[in-house]
């Protein structure tokens, strides 16, 4: 099937998806805006990390953000090229990863799929696309601390890979 033919049948299902069922904002229950399960207000609330470290995507301490990388990163680099995490992991993203991993809320994980798409986007605007991404599992993350797992990182995000 060619791509063109295939992206008409995914535009047509998508509006027809959101004509019968409209979108319904999976954490206040009000309605929707068009192509998403969240509403204006939670969208807006969700909490994003401000000035976050490229290699590990930690929060940069005040008065740092001029840097890039934090000051573990700098002294033992990772072996990824640089992280990428969508939102900082408070309420109600705590609530949204929950939903989707033990609930069986499919609609929480494309909530939050379509936040990570959106900032992988912005982020890629100038560069070239990454050759890897690859999803940390949060247990990894935290088993980091126990020394339980290899991955060198302190936030659950995605690696990328140049």
């Amino acid at each position: 099937m060619s791509t063109r033919i295939s992206e008409s049948i995914y535009k047509w299902s998508n509006f027809v998806q959101f004509r019968l069922f409209p979108p319904v904002c999976v954490l206040c229950r009000q309605p929707g805006q068009q192509r998403t399960d969240l509403c204006r207000a939670c969208q807006w609330s969700l909490p994003r990390i401000q000035h976050p470290c490229h290699c590990c995507a930690l929060p940069l301490p005040p008065g740092e953000y001029a840097q890039t990388r934090c000051g573990r990163c700098l002294v033992h680099p990772p072996f990824y090229a640089r992280m990428i995490a969508a939102l900082d992991y408070k309420p109600p993203v705590t609530a949204l990863v929950a939903g989707f991993k033990y609930n069986d809320r499919l609609v929480n994980g494309r909530v939050l799929a379509s936040s990570l798409g959106e900032l992988l986007q912005s982020a890629y605007t100038q560069e070239q696309l990454p050759g890897l991404l690859l999803p940390v599992p949060f247990a990894c993350v935290s088993a980091v601390t126990t020394s339980h797992c290899n991955w060198h990182t302190g936030y659950p995000g995605i690696p990328v890979f140049p």
